[in-house]
């Protein structure tokens, strides 16, 4: 299950984790553009022993809401969201790959995006865990 605070009719946050680079979720633009902050929710299924994520940006030609700063959450329940991190992204077409900092277990991932680059909105094309083990 995935979930955001903004999509625009199309690019849905299901987006993310399609496997497909060139799809992407998309804040709204067309009718209103909420403005920063914008979130996404992941629910993995199951609780994990996480290290990391991996974060690719649209991959397009355009960079259009591509995530310049975010701070990620996790929590293993419906209520206790936890901060792993907060990061600053280069503006690039590479997989962005946060580490964080100890391994925390989780099943639900919250990317919360401060800014972006080019404009109000927020993209991204795919999502990832770095895994260390299932819990």
């Amino acid at each position: 299950m995935i979930s955001s605070d903004s999509h625009e009719p199309g690019r849905e946050a299901s987006r993310i984790i399609d496997d497909n680079p060139h799809t992407f979720w998309h804040t709204e633009w067309s009718g209103k553009t909420p403005k920063h902050p914008h979130e996404v929710i992941i629910d993995l299924g199951n609780i994990y022993e996480l290290a990391g994520i991996r974060l690719l940006p649209r991959q397009d030609g355009s960079q259009n809401g591509s995530v310049k700063k975010c701070e990620v959450y996790l929590r293993n329940d419906g209520e206790n969201w936890k901060s792993v991190t907060t990061v600053t992204l280069k503006e690039s077409k590479k997989m962005n790959i946060i580490r964080f900092k100890e391994r925390v277990n989780g099943q639900y991932v919250k990317i919360v995006a401060y800014s972006a680059y080019n404009g109000l909105w927020t993209s991204l094309a795919e999502f990832g865990i770095i895994a260390t083990d299932r819990k």
